[in-house]
Order: structure tokens, then C-alpha cells, then sequence
């Protein structure tokens, strides 16, 4: 891992060095304190934080690119694979193991095709972290959030779809997009609650950013590993990397700057937070009630 961080040093200027060592194995201790407020104000801190809300977007977004053109078992194998690989390079750290199981789940679930189940993986794997280590339930951020944007994904991305059918599919935009507000509908009380913090452009940032980061992690990785090899052929690759990474620097340096980009909410009362989650049920519950009562109907009415 430090090999290759090195590696990408050597080829790659800052802070387009320290962003892509966050995107791919998370080490974002270099990337300077400005642009990492650019980040928070903008909503995009999770593309540079190994978590379950990373992980499961784009396990996700891979998941459908795969299953659209390859099928089901291959978007399956591949991005089980592909998150695999992804906890070996950044050295299995505990957070980043924890983050691989919740986007192993979401996958699992959304190829069982329902919705019921797939939320059952994730609460049996959710029972098994806290037994393992009974303070991640309260003590752990990191858990809470990668379970709730989990949930998130299982409940809502299909549902939000749908309402967003007249958006073009082009780039996965459309999945993105449901995507990324199904999982902020879950976390965003909890991430004011603890960071007294609220992006109100996250949505729109991270429709620019996000359809290029699987692209960038490619190349980044592609150009880090020609680094370890032999360096000037990492010329070859690198370029391209360098673009995609400008692109998204450029994009957040230019919403931070946007008065009321985000809002401080601080002190959310303990109950504010309670209450939502029971409202947030109750639309989970009516939603799944309507589902099957569709699905029924689609049975009694071929």
C-alpha cells in the first residue's frame, strides 16, 4: 500500500496526489485543509472516507452497469471481486472490512430481487459486527452510517427510479442520482446531529462528480501500478487521471464558493433525531405495503 501511494507521488501533482490516494485506499491525511472543508461544505466527503455509504453506492451503480450488460451472476461475481480487492489494497483496516460487508449485502440483496430479504442480510450482518463489538451500535458513527445508507438503498433507490424515469439513463445518471438520495434520506439527521452540518447542493455535486469516480479509480489505480513497475510508462495513463481529478476539484472549489452551499444546524435535539426515524418507518412500511399489494395485483391481473 505505502509502495504504492509512493508511486502515484512520483507521477502525479498535489493535490490531485493526495485526492486520488483518498479515493483509493484512503489515506487523506495530505489533502490540504481547504479543499477537505470544500468537501464538507459541498456534501462529499464519502468519495475520500472508506465507509459503507462509499462503498455501497458504488458497489451499486458498478452492480447495475454489470447486470444491464452482462447479466445477473456476473455483476454478482465481479463486484464481490472488485470489493474484495478493494479491502486487500487499502490493507484491511477494520472500517474499510466493515464497509466491504455492507456493500457485499446491498449486492447479495439486490440480486435475492427482494427488497424484504436483502434488509434481512443487512440486519443479520449489522447483528454480527455489534456482537463482535457491542460499542459500534453508540459509540461507532461510521457503523451507523454505513447501515442506515444501506438501508437507504434497499428501501428507496428502486422506488426513487421510478419517479425519476423521464431522467436520461446516460451515464447511470439516473441511477446515481436515486443512488445518492436514498442513502442521504436515511443518514443526513444523523450526520447533523454529529458534524452540525448540512449541504444543501450535495445532491447536485455529487451528480457531476460521481459518474466519472469509477472511471478515475480505474485509471489511478491502472497509473499506480505502471508507477510500481516502471515509471515513465505511467505516463501513458496518468494524463487521463490527471484530468478526471481537476474535473472534480474544480467542480467542488466552485459550489463551496456559492453563499448558503451549507448551513450549520447545532445542538439537534436528541428527540428531533428519534422522531424522524419513527416518521422514516412508517413511509418504509407504507411503501414495502404498497409494493406487494402491486405485486399481488400484477399475480391476479397477468
Amino acid at each position: 500500500k505505502q509502495r504504492f501511494i509512493d508511486g502515484l507521488s512520483r507521477i502525479l501533482p498535489e493535490p490531485q496526489n493526495a485526492f486520488l490516494a483518498g479515493l483509493l485506499v484512503g489515506a487523506r491525511r495530505a489533502i490540504p485543509e481547504g479543499l477537505l472543508a470544500m468537501f464538507k461544505i459541498t456534501g462529499v466527503t464519502h468519495i475520500i472516507a472508506i465507509s459503507g455509504f462509499n462503498i455501497s453506492i458504488i458497489t451499486r451503480i458498478l452492480g447495475r452497469f454489470i447486470q444491464t450488460h452482462f447479466g445477473r451472476r456476473a455483476a454478482l461475481l465481479i463486484t464481490v471481486l472488485v470489493v474484495c480487492g478493494f479491502v486487500v489494497i487499502t490493507g484491511a483496516q477494520a472500517s474499510v472490512v466493515r464497509a466491504a460487508i455492507m456493500g457485499v449485502v446491498l449486492v447479495v440483496g439486490l440480486n435475492l430481487g427482494r427488497m424484504s430479504r436483502a434488509f434481512n442480510i443487512l440486519v443479520l450482518a449489522g447483528a454480527g459486527m455489534v456482537a463482535l463489538n457491542p460499542q459500534v451500535l453508540i459509540f461507532d458513527v461510521g457503523f451507523q452510517l454505513s447501515f442506515l445508507a444501506t438501508a437507504g438503498l434497499i428501501f428507496f433507490a428502486e422506488t426513487l427510479e421510478r419517479a425519476f424515469r423521464k431522467i436520461p439513463e446516460i451515464f447511470e445518471l439516473r441511477s446515481i442520482l436515486a443512488a445518492t438520495l436514498s442513502a442521504q434520506i436515511f443518514v443526513w439527521p444523523l450526520l447533523i446531529y454529529n458534524f452540525d452540518q448540512l449541504s444543501l447542493i450535495s445532491p447536485l455535486v455529487n451528480i457531476l462528480i460521481l459518474p466519472i469516480i469509477p472511471l478515475t479509480m480505474l485509471f489511478g489505480f491502472i497509473s499506480g501500478l505502471l508507477a510500481l513497475l516502471w515509471q515513465p510508462i505511467a505516463y501513458l495513463t496518468v494524463w487521463v487521471t490527471w484530468a478526471f481529478l481537476t474535473y472534480q476539484i474544480q467542480v467542488v472549489q466552485f459550489f463551496a464558493k456559492i453563499p448558503f452551499a451549507s448551513v450549520n444546524i447545532k445542538n439537534l435535539p436528541l428527540s428531533a433525531l428519534a422522531s424522524y426515524y419513527v416518521i422514516l418507518a412508517a413511509v418504509v412500511f407504507v411503501l414495502q405495503a404498497r409494493n406487494r399489494n402491486l405485486t399481488m395485483e400484477k399475480f391476479r391481473n397477468p
